[in-house]
């Protein structure tokens, strides 16, 4: 990318200075080095990856399906993976604190070295709080209603 244009594989010419800051910062991380818009499928370098209760009890149970009979068998980079339990801390009910025991167990037998348990905030924002995130940087979370 030079001078607020680029050109791709395909020899298309795009206008980077028209990118939405998500777009942007989807290109930089593009690891085929173009410029990506709205829509685009795209490989990326990620600095870590956010996950939180809403998703720990799913994936542990999708690896049982999977015939996985302990859980996921291993995660990306125990370094770069960060679990934190946020929303309803202290628990509302039985049915959350089996969930959060069960991510306690699965962090500690996954050795994922950051957890962030029973906190009161919300885990996109927590990422900042603790410095998990910096400006540049791709950190992919899951949820299914925010964009982080």
């Amino acid at each position: 990318m030079t001078d607020g244009f680029t050109i791709n594989s395909n020899g298309a010419i795009r206008d980077t200075m028209a990118q939405t800051m998500a777009e942007q910062l989807l290109s930089q991380h593009n690891l085929a080095g173009e410029a990506v818009s709205a829509g685009d499928f795209l490989d990326a370098r990620i600095a870590g990856a956010m996950c939180h209760y809403h998703a720990a009890e799913p994936m542990h149970d999708l690896a049982l399906e999977a015939g996985f009979k302990d859980g996921l068998p291993r995660v990306w980079d125990p370094e770069r993976v960060y679990v934190l339990l946020d929303h309803h801390q202290p628990t509302l009910s039985q049915k959350l604190a089996d969930e959060n025991a069960l991510v306690r167990r699965e962090v500690e037998r996954l050795g994922i070295r950051c957890f962030h348990d029973s906190e009161p905030g919300i885990a996109h924002q927590m990422m900042l709080d603790y410095g998990l995130v910096r400006p540049g940087e791709l950190v992919v979370g899951n949820d299914s209603h925010t964009l982080g």
